[in-house]
C-alpha cells in the first residue's frame, strides 16, 4: 500500500472528511447504535433487576408454603401423639404404675431401678420376663395399633413418673429414661412440655428421625404423671422437599436452628454445617433472598430463605432454602433481551432505511447545487445537465430554501453576464436592475454603465468637434477618464494652435507628446514649414531671389509653387538683365 493509498484509506475513518450524505448516515447509524446499546443496557439492568426480584419473591413465597408443609408433617405426628397421651387406658396404666411406686421405699426403689436398668442395657436374661411383660400388655398393643395407623412412627413407648418403661412397641435401649434429655425436656420439672429433638440417623431402621416427647397428664389434665415418646421417621419430609422443583435448576434444602443441613439433594451435605456466607444472611431471623452469591453447593444462585412459623417454630427452628442457579435466571433474561434486541434490530433497520432516505434527500440536491456552483465558479451559466429537480426546489424545508436561493443566484449571475456581454458589444442601452442597496455587483454595474455612457457622450462631442465637453475622471486610477481628459486637453491645444496658424501667427509653439504623436509632430513640421515659407516670402519681398526652396514632396503644392515662382522670377530677372544689357549695347 502506497502512502497515498494509506492516506485515502485512513481518511475514510475521519468523519470530517466524509461527504454530507455519509455524515448524515453516520449520525443516524451512531444514534441508532447508541440508542439500541443504551436501551439494551437499560433493559438488561431492568430485566435483570426485575427478574431477580420476581424470582426471589417467588422463591420466598414458595418456600414459605414448603417449610410450613414440611413442619405440618411433624405437627401431625405431635397431634397424633398428644391424642394418644389423652387415651384413658394409657392414663390409667400410668396412674397404676405410679401407685405401685408410691408405696415403695424411695431408696430401695432407686436401687432396684439402677439394677434393672443395668441389666436391661446389658441384655441380661434376668429382665427378659420384664421386657416380655411390658411388650405384651394392653397399652403396648395399643401403641402398636397406633403405629399401624401412623406408619411414620418408628417407635413409641410410655414411661411413668419415675421414667421407667411401662409400655413399648419394641425393646428400648434403656429401662430408665429419666436421665435422658428428651425425657427431662418433656417432664420439664413437673410442668410438662412438648419436646422435639434434633434430627438424627436411626440405625435400627436406617432412617432420619426425630424424637417427640409428650407429657401424660392426670384425668384432670393438671399434673404430669408420665411421658409418651414417639420416634418419627422424617424421611417423608425429605421426600416432600425432594419433589420441589423451581425451573430446571431450582432446589431445596432444610437447615436446623444450628445451621446444620437436615436435607439437601447432595447426600454429602447432610448433617454438615451450611457455609458461613449462607448463614450470614440468616442472622436477621426474617424471610428474604439474595442473589449473585453461592448457595450451599457453591453455585452462584438466587437463594430464598424462610423461617418456620407457628406453634413449633421455636421448638424446631427449621429454615428452608430454595435456590435457582443464576445461569438459568440469566438465560431467561437473555431470552427476553434477545427478543428485545430483535425488535430493536428491526427498528434500527427501519431507522437506517429512513436515514438513507434522509441522507439522499439532503445530499442529492446539495450534490446538484455543488455541480452548479462549480459551473458558476468557472463561468458556466448554462442550464444543461445541471437543471435542478423541480421537486427539490418546491420543498418547504431548509434545503428547498437553499436551492431556491441558489436558483435566484444563478438567475442573477446569468443576468449580469448578459449585461456584461451587451456592454462588451458596445450596447450602452442596457438597463441594470439593482436589487437594493446591498447589491454590490448590481450597483457596480450600474455605476460602470453610467460612467461608460458619460464617456460615450464625451466621445460623441469630440467626434463632432465639440471641444467644450467636460470630462471628470472618477479617480487617479481612472485610466479611461484621465486618458479622455488628456486627449481633450491635447485636442484643445491643437485647436488653439490651428486657430493661431489660421490668423498667420507663426509664433505658435507645440511640443509633441512623444515620438508616436503623429498629430503633434505633424503640427511641428507644418509650423516649421510655414515659418520657412514665410522667411522665403519675406526674402522674395525684399527682392532676394537667392533663396533655395526645396519642396517636401511632389504633393507639396505650396513648396512647388514657391519654387516655380522663384524660378520664373529668376528667369524674368535674367531676361530683364539680358534686355537691359542688349539695350545698353544698342545705345
Amino acid at each position: 500500500m502506497t502512502e497515498q493509498q494509506y492516506i485515502m484509506w485512513h481518511e475514510r475513518f475521519i468523519p470530517t472528511r466524509w461527504k454530507i450524505g455519509g455524515k448524515i448516515l453516520g449520525i443516524v447509524v451512531l444514534v441508532v447504535v447508541l440508542s439500541v446499546g443504551s436501551l439494551t443496557i437499560f433493559n438488561y439492568r431492568t430485566l435483570s433487576s426485575s427478574q431477580k426480584t420476581a424470582t426471589g419473591d417467588a422463591l420466598v413465597n414458595y418456600g414459605r408454603e414448603a417449610v410450613q408443609h414440611a413442619a405440618d408433617i411433624v405437627v401431625g405426628s405431635v397431634d397424633a401423639l398428644e391424642s394418644l397421651a389423652l387415651s384413658p387406658s394409657m392414663i390409667e396404666a400410668v396412674t397404676a404404675a405410679n401407685r405401685v411406686h408410691a408405696v415403695r421405699d424411695p431408696v430401695e426403689l432407686q436401687n432396684e431401678i439402677r439394677v434393672l436398668d443395668q441389666a436391661w442395657q446389658n441384655g441380661s436374661a434376668s429382665v427378659d420376663d420384664l421386657v416380655a411383660q411390658i411388650e405384651g400388655n394392653q397399652v403396648s398393643e395399643h401403641l402398636r395399633q397406633f403405629m399401624n395407623t401412623f406408619p411414620d412412627e418408628i417407635e413409641v413407648f410410655v414411661t411413668d413418673i419415675e421414667g421407667l418403661n411401662i409400655a413399648m412397641t419394641g425393646r428400648t435401649g434403656d429401662y430408665l429414661q429419666a436421665d435422658e434429655e428428651w425425657w427431662q425436656g418433656t417432664y420439664a420439672g413437673g410442668q410438662g412440655a412438648i419436646f422435639i429433638s434434633e434430627v438424627a440417623y436411626d440405625d435400627s431402621v436406617n432412617a432420619w428421625a426425630i424424637d417427640i416427647g409428650i407429657p401424660i397428664r392426670d384425668r384432670a389434665g393438671q399434673s404430669v404423671i408420665g411421658v409418651l415418646r414417639g420416634t418419627v421417621d422424617i424421611s417423608v419430609v425429605f421426600t416432600t422437599l425432594s419433589r420441589i422443583k423451581f425451573g430446571e435448576t431450582g432446589d431445596a434444602a432444610l437447615l436446623d436452628r444450628n445451621g446444620r443441613v437436615l436435607y439437601a439433594r447432595d447426600p454429602e451435605l447432610l448433617m454438615q454445617q451450611a457455609p458461613a456466607s449462607v448463614l450470614a444472611h440468616l442472622k436477621s431471623g426474617k424471610d428474604g433472598w439474595y442473589s449473585n452469591q453461592a448457595d450451599i453447593t457453591g453455585n452462584p444462585a438466587i437463594v430464598a430463605y424462610n423461617f418456620l412459623e407457628g406453634e413449633l417454630a421455636d421448638v424446631l427452628g427449621w429454615v428452608i432454602l430454595l435456590d435457582q442457579d443464576m445461569t438459568e435466571v440469566n438465560a431467561d433474561i437473555r431470552a427476553t433481551l434477545l427478543k428485545s434486541l430483535i425488535v430493536a434490530g428491526v427498528v434500527a433497520g427501519v431507522l437506517a432505511l429512513i436515514g438513507v432516505w434522509a441522507a439522499r434527500s439532503i445530499a442529492s440536491p446539495l450534490v446538484s447545487a455543488t455541480k452548479q456552483a462549480r459551473g458558476l465558479a468557472v463561468g458556466d451559466i448554462t442550464e444543461t445537465d445541471t437543471q435542478m429537480d423541480e421537486r427539490w426546489v418546491r420543498r418547504r424545508d431548509e434545503v428547498g430554501e437553499l436551492l431556491r436561493a441558489f436558483e435566484m443566484l444563478r438567475t442573477y449571475v446569468r443576468e449580469m453576464a448578459t449585461h456584461a456581454r451587451q456592454l462588451a458589444g458596445g450596447d450602452l442601452t442596457v438597463a441594470v436592475q439593482v436589487r437594493g442597496e446591498e447589491d454590490a455587483l448590481g450597483n457596480a454595474f450600474d455605476q460602470m454603465l453610467a460612467y461608460q455612457q458619460a464617456m460615450a457622450v464625451a466621445a460623441d462631442h469630440l467626434a463632432e468637434g465639440d471641444l467644450k465637453v467636460d470630462v471628470m475622471p472618477q479617480s487617479d486610477r481612472d485610466r479611461l477618464g484621465n486618458a479622455f481628459k488628456r486627449m481633450l486637453a491635447y485636442q484643445q491645444t491643437m485647436a488653439a494652435a490651428a486657430d493661431s496658424l489660421a490668423v498667420g501667427d507663426m509664433s505658435v509653439y507645440i511640443e509633441p507628446q512623444s515620438i508616436q504623436d503623429r498629430l503633434g509632430n505633424a503640427f511641428v513640421q507644418m509650423i516649421a514649414y510655414q515659418q520657412k515659407m514665410t522667411e522665403v516670402a519675406e526674402r522674395l519681398a525684399q527682392g532676394d531671389l537667392t533663396a533655395n526652396i526645396t519642396p517636401q514632396s511632389e504633393r507639396d503644392g505650396l513648396g512647388n509653387a514657391f519654387a516655380q515662382m522663384v524660378r520664373r522670377l529668376r528667369e524674368m530677372v535674367g531676361q530683364v538683365q539680358q534686355h537691359a544689357t542688349q539695350l545698353a549695347l544698342a545705345t
